[in-house]
């Protein structure tokens, strides 16, 4: 069984350090701040490891190379 894919977001770096800079310097916007929020809540998403079935367990440790 296919686990569902996780939501896609393109993610513009050189818009993000001009926030991060704005922020420094003063309060973020409501856009701005909604911006930061979902690809932190992405990149956390992300992090979070995948569980697997038992059955995926056996199988990747029965082709896993032994050393």
């Amino acid at each position: 069984m296919k686990t569902p894919s996780r939501p896609r977001m393109d993610v513009n770096l050189e818009e993000l350090d001009q926030i991060i800079d704005g922020g420094m310097r003063a309060p973020l916007s409501e856009s701005d701040g909604e911006k930061l929020k979902a690809v932190l809540h992405i990149l956390a998403e992300r992090a979070k490891p995948r569980w697997r079935t038992d059955r995926e367990n056996t199988r990747s440790a029965a082709t896993a190379p032994q050393f």
